[in-house]
């Protein structure tokens, strides 16, 4: 079963612990955010573009969202790169149909109609063993819909109305 995990950790406070910044003790200069540059958008535009239809809006804000201010100043996508190296380091991390048998409940799965990281035949499977999944493939859109349209709006509301 394909699947995605992820552990992550910190050597920082956590951010429930983190002071805030207030009026009186703004954040320091080189830790605020910055609107990123229209290159960061392009990148995102151009990584994401599988992922389906965004609004220029939408586009903005992920972009905004998606980058963070290094100590020294930089401004750098806000994930590590290297976290797909677990897909050929660890491959058989993601076989996880014995956990997918045990579980009761209702599941909605939504799959983009192009991902790359959900095959078919996985969704197959989720429909037909375990809780037996209500399975939904979103035309046009790669592995992570954005549930930004009325119509993936619905399928969801029929899922919960259900």
């Amino acid at each position: 079963m394909a699947g995605c995990s992820a552990w992550c950790s910190t050597t920082s406070a956590p951010s429930w612990r983190r002071p805030r910044p207030t009026a009186s003790a703004p954040m320091p200069a080189r830790r605020r955010p910055s609107t990123p540059s229209p290159s960061f958008e392009k990148y995102f535009r151009t990584i994401y573009e599988p992922y389906g239809w965004l609004s220029d809006a939408q586009w903005r804000r992920l972009t905004e969202t998606s980058v963070r201010r290094l100590p020294d100043g930089r401004v750098t996508p806000h994930y590590d790169p290297a976290m797909a190296m677990q897909f050929s380091i660890h491959p058989n991390d993601y076989d996880q149909w014995e956990a997918w048998d045990s579980l009761d409940l209702p599941v909605l799965c939504l799959r983009g109609e192009t991902s790359d990281l959900l095959p078919v035949e996985v969704t197959e499977g989720m429909r037909q063993r375990g809780p037996r999944a209500v399975v939904a493939t979103i035309a046009g859109c790669g592995h992570a819909p954005a549930l930004n349209t009325p119509d993936q709006f619905a399928l969801v509301e029929r899922f919960l109305a259900a």
